[in-house]
C-alpha cells in the first residue's frame, strides 16, 4: 500500500485529476460573456460612414495558431489609417476544444483598435460551429459603406454553399448594383490558385463554375479569400480574386514570392481602388527555419490553449516512467 501512495505516484495522480478534471467540466471553459461581434462592430462601422468617398481598410486570414507572427499582424494594422479590417476565416484550429482557442483568439483581437469583423473558415464549421455562431452572430450578411457594398460569406464548406445563402446572395448582388464598389469575402477560393497543389484548397468544380458565372454577371471589384496559407492575386473569369491566408499559419509552400506572412491594406478613392499586400515577418531563410517556427508556434497555442490535457499526459508520463523505474530496480 506504502508503495502505490507514494509521493511520486501521489503527484502523477493529481497532475492526471486535475488535467481530465478541467477539461472534462465543461462549465470551467464557459464563452466570455460577449456575442454577435459582427454586428456590434457593424454598429460602430455605420457611425463612421458619411459622404466621403475615399477610405481605407485591411484584410487578412488564416491566423489560427499562431500566438507570435499574429499578435505582430495586430499591432501592424493598427499602425494604418483604416475605417476597419476582416478576416476571411480560420479563426482557430478547433482540433480539440475550440471553446479554449477562442479565448485567446478574443483576447489577441481585443487589442485592434479598429471594428473588426470576419467570415467563417472551415475551421469554425467543422465540429463545434456553434461557438462561432454565439461569439460573432450570423454565418453570411452584407453592408454598405460609403460607395462601396460588401458581401460577406460563409464560403467555408469545398462542396459549396446552401440553396437558401446562394438565393440570399443573388439578391444581394442585385444590390450591390447601386455602389460604386463591389468587395465580397469567403473562406475558400473558387479555385486553387497553386497548380498541381497537394492539399485541396478550392471549391468542387460544379459549384466553383455557377459562382464565377454568378459574380462574372456582376461588377466585382474583388474576392478576398484564404484556406491557401499564402498571396495569390489574379482573375477568375472576367472577377478579380486576392487569396490572403498569411496572418499567421503555417505557411503553403516554399516560393517567398506567395508565401509569407502579411495582410492586405485596401485604399479607396473615388473610383480608385489600390491594393497592397504588407509583410509582417521576414521569409525564414531554410525550410529547417520555417519548420521550428511553426513548430513553435503549435507548441505554444496547444499548451495555452489546452494546459489540462498537457498536464494530464504529464502525469500519465511521470507515473510511467517512476514505474517502469521501481520495476527495473527489483529486476
Amino acid at each position: 500500500m506504502r508503495k502505490i501512495f507514494n509521493k511520486h505516484n501521489i503527484i502523477a495522480m493529481v497532475m492526471i485529476m486535475v488535467g481530465l478534471g478541467v477539461f472534462l467540466y465543461p462549465w470551467l471553459f464557459e464563452m466570455p460573456k460577449v456575442k454577435d461581434l459582427n454586428y456590434k462592430n457593424l454598429q460602430k462601422i455605420h457611425k463612421e460612414d458619411n459622404n466621403s468617398s475615399q477610405f481605407s481598410f485591411v484584410v487578412f486570414g488564416d491566423n489560427k495558431n499562431s500566438v507570435f507572427s499574429f499578435p505582430k499582424l495586430i499591432k501592424k494594422v493598427n499602425q494604418e489609417n483604416i475605417a476597419f479590417s476582416c478576416e476571411t476565416g480560420d479563426l482557430i484550429d478547433n482540433m480539440i476544444d475550440g471553446n479554449s482557442e477562442y479565448k485567446i483568439y478574443l483576447k489577441q483581437i481585443s487589442a485592434i483598435k479598429k471594428p473588426f469583423l470576419v467570415v467563417p473558415g472551415n475551421h469554425e464549421t467543422e465540429g463545434m460551429s456553434s461557438a462561432y455562431y454565439y461569439l460573432f452572430g450570423k454565418a453570411y450578411y452584407a453592408f454598405s459603406f460609403k460607395n462601396s457594398y460588401f458581401l460577406m460569406l460563409d464560403g467555408s464548406h469545398e462542396t459549396g454553399m446552401g440553396a437558401e445563402e446562394f438565393a440570399w446572395l443573388k439578391n444581394k448582388l442585385k444590390i450591390s448594383q447601386k455602389f460604386q464598389h463591389v468587395f465580397v469575402f469567403m473562406h475558400i477560393p473558387l479555385h486553387d490558385p497553386v497548380k498541381d497543389s497537394i492539399v485541396k484548397a478550392q471549391f468542387d468544380e460544379p459549384f466553383a463554375s455557377k459562382l464565377q458565372n454568378l459574380f462574372d454577371k456582376y461588377k466585382i471589384d474583388m474576392i478576398f479569400t484564404a484556406h491557401q496559407h499564402g498571396y495569390f492575386t489574379g482573375k477568375w473569369g472576367k472577377t478579380p480574386y486576392t487569396v490572403t491566408g498569411g496572418a499567421g499559419a503555417e505557411l503553403g509552400g516554399e516560393d517567398k514570392s506567395h508565401f509569407f506572412h502579411h495582410y492586405v491594406l485596401i485604399d479607396v478613392n473615388g473610383s480608385k481602388v489600390d491594393y497592397k499586400a504588407k509583410q509582417i515577418t521576414k521569409p525564414s531563410g531554410s525550410l529547417i527555419d520555417e519548420f521550428l517556427h511553426n513548430l513553435k508556434e503549435f507548441i505554444s497555442m496547444y499548451a495555452l490553449a489546452h494546459w489540462d490535457l498537457f498536464l494530464a499526459l504529464l502525469g500519465l508520463f511521470y507515473l510511467f516512467v517512476y514505474n517502469c523505474m521501481i520495476i527495473k530496480k527489483k529486476d
